[in-house]
């Protein structure tokens, strides 16, 4: 079995995970107050996370969730696609939150390290206009098949998320910014129909902010570090991996 230990600042505690829903492992790091949560997870059955969500919820409830979330419709939702994959990760996050661009780097050296890794990017842009509008950006980037450009350029930005830093992560990306343009406005009726889809997905699996993940059969709601990404991946894998005969 592996850990997985959560790490969330005291001010965010209350929008992000109700206390009591979590062991608290330690409550002081270095000269701030953190709060440290551990969530035990059994190689040998889906992670059930009830603290992440309002009400309790059974496994098989669960279960049915995750793997709602897995099967998914896809068309048109900007993804990072293999031939054969043997992990998928569904990632639900959003271009302000300063915790996903935090796992952006942890998920792109798990990309490198696992070249038949999946990623699903469903943008569940929840902290403003400005998010909108970031996710609306990165879903019709995908139109001109520079999506994961587009991700990389504006995820690693500096400053805040503003007009400027789309038109700078735009023009990193290579992205022609009028058909960048017409593809919004073409494209809007199915990109308000993606985000919608993303919205009710988050919501369903009790996810209360972001990031959230679901790889393979289990809800990840945060951010990990690399260490643990290794260790969930390599879990995932081989619960999918068929046993020799």
């Amino acid at each position: 079995m592996i850990w997985i230990e959560y790490s969330i600042g005291k001010a965010e505690l209350a929008h992000r995970a109700p206390p009591l829903r979590y062991r608290i492992i330690r409550s002081l790091r270095g000269a701030q107050m953190t709060r440290f949560f551990r969530c035990l997870v059994p190689a040998s059955a889906m992670v059930v996370l009830a603290a992440c969500t309002s009400a309790p919820v059974t496994e098989a409830a669960q279960q049915a969730k995750v793997a709602e979330v897995q099967r998914a419709p896809i068309a048109g939702v900007p993804q990072r696609a293999v031939d054969k994959p043997a992990i998928t990760l569904v990632l639900f996050s959003d271009y302000a939150c300063r915790h996903c661009r935090q796992l952006h780097g942890v998920l792109a050296r798990a990309i490198a390290a696992n070249p038949d890794l999946r990623i699903v990017y469903r943008d569940w842009p929840i902290l403003g206009a400005q998010s909108r509008k970031a996710a609306r950006y990165a879903i019709a980037s995908a139109f001109q098949g520079r999506h994961a450009e587009f991700d990389t350029a504006l995820m690693n930005r500096e400053g805040p998320l503003d007009d400027a830093a789309l038109r700078a992560a735009v023009a990193r990306a290579g992205l022609d910014p009028e058909r960048l343009d017409r593809d919004l406005a073409q494209h809007r009726t199915r990109i308000d129909a993606i985000l919608a889809d993303n919205d009710r997905l988050a919501r369903s699996l009790g996810l209360q902010g972001t990031p959230g993940m679901v790889v393979g059969d289990y809800l990840i709601p945060g951010g990990v570090d690399e260490e643990t990404m290794r260790a969930i991946l390599e879990v995932v894998r081989k619960r999918q991996t068929p046993s020799p005969a």
